[in-house]
């Protein structure tokens, strides 16, 4: 039951803000998955949340041809992006791994506290 809450918390931040990640974040570490289970999962998921938004995406009419030429000039970097994250996983002992994701959740997760309280207090004033 957990799983189905924090899978649905993710998959609507996902689709909402682009900020999934500390929704399935929440649910997936404490399981202390090997850090290769961890990352297959993370992947798997989150191919499976951004297949599931291409439909009410084309329906939002997200993809224009300014938004797609944006996506194809940032293709390099997200390949290069790519790259750097296979090695940096292989390459980074298990203990280090988590111990830089719990600081980069921490990290995203008070940011995004911050940007939704700052909204929030600008909407009200």
């Amino acid at each position: 039951m957990r799983g189905l809450f924090w899978g649905a918390m993710s998959g609507f931040a996902s689709f909402a803000s682009q900020g999934g990640a500390p929704p399935f974040q929440v649910y997936t570490l404490p399981q202390q998955m090997p850090k290769m289970v961890f990352v297959g999962t993370t992947t798997v998921f989150f191919a499976a949340v951004n297949v599931m938004k291409i439909v009410p995406y084309f329906m939002l009419a997200q993809f224009t041809a300014k938004n797609l030429a944006t996506s194809l000039v940032l293709l390099p970097i997200a390949v290069a992006a790519n790259f750097s994250g296979i090695w940096m996983v292989r390459t980074v002992s298990t203990e280090h791994f988590y111990r830089f994701t719990y600081i980069l959740l921490f990290v995203l997760g008070s940011v995004l506290c911050w940007q939704g309280t700052s909204h929030l207090l600008h909407i009200a004033a």
